[in-house]
């Protein structure tokens, strides 16, 4: 209440639009977020205001939407590094690596001590099969931060673009015996023990922790748990993951597309035609 009341007081001060929206975010009203910055960008256009929204939609599943604001909000003002990490992100899940070489190359001579620039650039390398200057990126992101578990993961996946699963479990299993709780970390290593034999159960054990130790905004793990049910054709268990998911996100797009996915293989066409229209 007294963040409202700063915001009226004060209409023209973007960061008090962006801290009453990262208020709404943290108590998972994510799509209440993207309304108030909405409003504000289209009455005062800023760079913070434009890359808050991005983050925000992207936050909701929203990525097509967020580019523009992204892009605009980076060109102009470079100092927004986390807009500019989400852009690279995002073009990445776009198959555009070209342009998120751009972005990751720019944050890197912007300041080569940041782990995490050193961290997209290596991304950007796996997605263009070069399994060499990612595993160096990724190793240098470890040299400045031996904390950062997502570097591991990238070694990881380094192994298994080089067809070497083993290896890739021993990254993965060294991330989590550092940070037992770190969700990405177990995502990334149940994913690998589904596709190996025998290893079933405990990737099952792991998708099931992620997604139960998991905030209020994170509903990748969920959606995890959801998709790994289906693969294995256990429908019970999906339509379980996917009411956890609602009642954590309702309206997010993924979580619609899940309750649709989760219908059709249960055989309800009405109910998968409800949550996909």
């Amino acid at each position: 209440e007294s963040m409202v009341g700063f915001q009226q007081a004060m209409p023209r001060d973007a960061q008090a639009y962006v801290l009453l929206a990262g208020a709404h975010q943290a108590r998972g009203r994510a799509a209440r977020a993207v309304q108030i910055l909405t409003d504000a960008q289209k009455r005062h256009d800023t760079p913070a205001l434009r890359g808050a929204l991005g983050l925000a939609l992207v936050s909701v599943g929203r990525g097509a939407e967020a580019l523009p604001h992204l892009e605009q909000a980076v060109k102009a003002d470079p100092k927004q590094v986390q807009a500019a990490r989400t852009l690279g992100e995002l073009y990445l899940q776009r198959r555009d690596p070209a342009r998120a070489r751009t972005v990751a190359d720019t944050l890197v001579r912007r300041d080569a001590k940041d782990p995490q620039a050193h961290l997209l650039l290596g991304r950007v390398h796996l997605a263009q099969a070069s399994a060499a200057p990612a595993e160096a990126s990724f190793r240098q992101a470890l040299a400045i931060d031996p904390s950062l578990s997502a570097a591991r993961i990238g070694l990881a996946r380094v192994a298994l673009q080089r067809k070497q699963p083993d290896a890739a479990v021993v990254h993965l299993r060294d991330a989590l015996a550092r940070d037992d709780r770190q969700i990405d970390t177990m995502l990334e290593l149940a994913s690998v023990l589904e596709a190996l034999p025998g290893q079933e159960a405990e990737a099952t054990r792991l998708y099931e922790r992620a997604a139960a130790v998991a905030s209020i905004d994170n509903i990748r793990p969920g959606l995890a748990l959801m998709a790994h049910h289906l693969r294995a054709g256990r429908i019970a268990p999906a339509q379980e993951a996917v009411k956890a998911l609602e009642n954590k996100a309702p309206d997010h797009v993924s979580v619609l597309s899940a309750r649709g996915r989760v219908a059709l293989a249960a055989g309800d066409l009405p109910g998968a035609r409800q949550a996909l229209t």
